[in-house]
């Protein structure tokens, strides 16, 4: 069997502090033998920033109240942590952007393109707010991919946003491949999620869930040296059209963060909780009945859900998710008769 073709990657980020799932794409490029992220570009725009609207400051201020709620979960406390890049064996160079006046692009000059085709990269792969056109995409053999979370050229990452805000179902992402100011650039992978209930929340389990999409794509690049395009695409987009928020948008949405904050302590405080409970019914499909459904008790303090029956040996065993309301955490446990 021929072995795959090394891949050299290059990432666009705005800085040496990075987060943590940049961080984690470099730590996994490092276990992959014949993947190689060996390029940081960091942008710097001489002074010129990003407008800033009066809805993106209001939000700013509301997503500090929510990254307290944000500390309290296990998978997701750490999503507004910054890494150090320059820990990570990995070239770091510095390119200079400029505003193209006649559209909402960043170019990076010329002595910044100079730098990337030097660098021998195969792929790029933009972190990055400012939305790069020009020259870019030309400077590497597939391009640049640009992974979509909702609107970009903000200074306020607003991924995951406007999900809540819409009380959409599913929070959804894309991957395009950008070059030469297409109007629509190609779709290359895309995927959708349940929307979580705040920003915060919905961002970080976006960015994380996103990741291994990422990750997939480098290795088909690498195995097959193009570019799949994505046939489908998915129900839910990433809303990169709709833009920043404005003060009522901001308003509206901080209203309904303390509506289900009241909510939900008046629920605690009453006592009522969401349980679930297990019915087994005897039998297979064919002579299903559910009125011999027989329920297994929760355990006190707690429910179960998630049932799957297991057969070894002539006995049967229930698997199930225990939840056990005084240390708000579940397990699997087991049911055997």
């Amino acid at each position: 069997m021929q072995k795959p073709v090394s891949l050299r990657v290059g990432l666009i980020v705005d800085g040496v502090s990075i987060s943590q799932y940049v961080d984690q794409l470099l730590a996994w490029a490092s276990n992959e033998p014949t993947i190689e992220i060996s390029h940081l570009f960091v942008t710097t725009s001489g002074g010129t920033q990003l407008p800033t609207g009066m809805g993106e400051r209001l939000l700013r201020l509301m997503s500090r109240v929510e990254a307290r709620s944000l500390t309290n979960s296990p998978l997701h406390c750490d999503h507004l942590s910054l890494v150090d890049a320059r820990r990570r064996d990995v070239s770091i160079e510095h390119v200079a952007l400029s505003r193209d006046p006649d559209s909402e692009h960043w170019r990076i000059d010329s002595d910044g393109i100079d730098q990337i085709r030097s660098s021998n990269v195969d792929v790029l792969v933009t972190f990055s707010q400012f939305v790069l056109g020009g020259d870019i995409a030309s400077t590497c053999e597939f391009g640049l991919l640009a992974p979509r979370f909702g609107p970009v050229g903000t200074t306020l990452d607003l991924a995951g946003f406007w999900p809540c805000y819409l009380a959409a179902a599913q929070s959804g992402f894309e991957i395009v491949r950008l070059g030469h100011d297409a109007a629509e650039p190609p779709v290359v992978a895309a995927g959708a999620f349940a929307t979580n209930h705040y920003f915060l929340l919905n961002q970080a389990n976006l960015y994380l869930k996103a990741l291994p999409y990422i990750q997939d794509l480098l290795v088909a690049l690498r195995d097959r040296r193009s570019l799949p395009l994505q046939q489908q695409q998915p129900e839910a987009g990433s809303f990169a059209d709709r833009g920043a928020p404005n003060p009522f948008h901001v308003a509206a949405y901080a209203a309904k963060f303390v509506w289900r904050f009241v909510r939900r302590k008046a629920r605690v405080v009453l006592g009522y909780r969401d349980c679930w409970g297990i019915l087994v019914v005897p039998g297979g499909f064919d002579d299903l009945r559910l009125d011999a459904a027989k329920p297994v008790p929760n355990p006190k303090g707690g429910f179960l859900a998630d049932p799957f029956l297991a057969r070894r040996d002539g006995q049967v065993a229930l698997f199930v998710e225990e939840y056990d309301f005084s240390i708000e955490r579940g397990f699997i446990s087991a049911y055997t008769w």
